[in-house]
C-alpha cells in the first residue's frame, strides 16, 4: 500500500490499491500487514454473507490461535463454531513492498477486522482492536525467524501445503490459543 491511512467505509467496495485481489472468491480470510504505520488487517471474505454472519463478525470476540511447528506459524481465527479461518503468515511476502517489514510489524499491535462480500467486494462491517499481547509477541518472534531463514517462503509453502489435508476444525484443534480480539 502506498499510504499510511486506510479510508475504508461500510457499504463501499474494498480498495486497497490492488491488494484486495488477495481475496479469493467464496469464503476465506487474509491476514495482512496494514501499511507503513504498522498494524494488521484481518479480511474475512464470505460469498453473500447473511445478516447473522455480519453480526457475528461485528459483535463476537474473535479467538486467535497459532498452529506452531518448529519455525512455522499458521494463524487461525474463530469468530464462531461455523466461522473458523486459517491464514498464511510469511513476512517475506512484504519484502517486495516495504524496506524493513520487521520494524513496521513492531510499530503497532492494532488489527482492523473487516467482513467483505466476496461476490462484489462490498465491505459489510469493520472493527478496530488490538491483538492480544501474547499473539502479537509471537508474531514478532516468528517474523524475526522468517526474515533470517534462507528459503523460508519455499519451505513455509511446503509446510502449509501438507496442512491442506486437514479440515478447519482439525486445524483449530491443533492450535494453541493466544487470546481474543474484542
Amino acid at each position: 500500500m502506498q499510504g499510511d491511512i486506510l479510508n475504508l467505509s461500510v457499504g463501499e467496495k474494498l480498495n486497497l490499491g490492488g491488494l484486495e485481489q488477495n481475496l479469493v472468491s467464496g469464503d476465506g480470510a487474509v491476514f495482512e500487514l496494514m501499511g507503513l504505520s504498522g498494524g494488521f488487517m484481518l479480511i474475512i471474505s464470505l460469498d453473500n454473507p447473511t445478516d447473522e454472519e455480519i453480526e457475528k463478525v461485528r459483535e463476537n470476540n474473535i479467538k486467535i490461535g497459532f498452529l506452531n511447528d518448529d519455525n512455522y506459524l499458521l494463524p487461525m481465527f474463530q469468530v464462531s463454531e461455523d466461522l473458523t479461518f486459517e491464514t498464511f503468515f510469511d513476512p517475506n511476502v512484504y519484502l517486495s513492498r516495504v524496506k524493513d517489514p520487521l520494524q513496521i510489524l513492531k510499530r503497532s499491535s492494532m488489527i482492523v477486522t473487516m467482513l467483505v462480500d466476496s461476490s462484489n467486494t462490498e465491505i459489510k462491517t469493520i472493527r478496530y482492536s488490538s491483538l492480544p499481547t501474547e499473539a502479537y509477541d509471537e508474531l514478532i518472534k516468528a517474523s524475526e525467524n522468517a526474515l533470517n531463514t534462507p528459503k523460508y517462503s519455499e519451505t513455509y509453502n511446503k509446510w502449509t501445503n501438507k496442512l491442506q489435508k486437514l479440515s478447519l476444525s482439525q486445524l483449530w484443534e491443533l492450535t494453541e490459543y493466544k487470546g481474543k480480539i474484542s
